[in-house]
């Protein structure tokens, strides 16, 4: 297998820096990494496609992940009037659960779709694709615990997220009658090379 073409000027510039430099020239709006990207789901055969308009937009992606961090958040089901959208997104329990009380007195059909358990914790990791767009992906607990070993494999090379080019690819997982697909990371190169 030959090795993988990776179109390395995206990944030449500090992008977090620009970011960050985009968010200083727009101090008076409350953005962060995770609203400034566009949400990527996985469907069940392991694509990533737009959580707005469901187009596939990767099988796999090459990357540099550029932060990560826990969330409390709740997204609309499908059938319900906001199927697909981010609800909630809070950093502890306790802020969660005071938009969802909100959620429910402002709307009473809110009530009817929605409880408490739907809150869920994930981990949402942004980066920026080989195409030069910046990305929020949602993970599961098992996906997670992927980074988790990911890190290590950064850790013995001296090495932060940011520093290295990933892949990302999906693998499915099977326990009894369950499947659901994980995510799966793969140091391609050290960015400080591609400089």
């Amino acid at each position: 297998m030959g090795k993988e073409l990776i179109n390395k000027e995206v990944f030449q510039v500090d992008l977090k820096a620009k970011v960050e430099e985009f968010k200083n020239k727009n101090k008076d709006f409350d953005l962060d990494f995770v609203e400034l990207g566009t949400h990527l789901k996985l469907t069940k055969t392991g694509k990533f496609q737009s959580k707005d308009d469901e187009k596939v937009i990767f099988d796999n992606l090459t990357c540099v992940i550029l932060s990560g961090r826990s969330q409390y958040v709740l997204w609309g089901k499908e059938g319900t009037p906001n199927a697909d959208e981010l609800l909630i997104s809070a950093d502890n329990i306790e802020d969660a659960v005071n938009v969802f009380e909100s959620l429910a007195t402002d709307d009473e059909t809110f009530k009817h779709f929605y409880t408490l358990k739907d809150i869920k914790a994930r981990y949402i990791i942004t980066l920026i694709a080989e195409d030069g767009e910046l990305y929020a992906i949602n993970m599961s607990s098992s996906s997670k615990s992927a980074l988790g070993n990911y890190s290590k494999s950064c850790i013995k090379k001296g090495l932060g997220f940011s520093d290295v080019i990933t892949k990302i690819t999906t693998a499915e997982r099977v326990k009894g009658k369950l499947a659901w697909v994980v995510l799966n990371f793969e140091i391609i190169e050290s960015r400080k090379q591609v400089k």
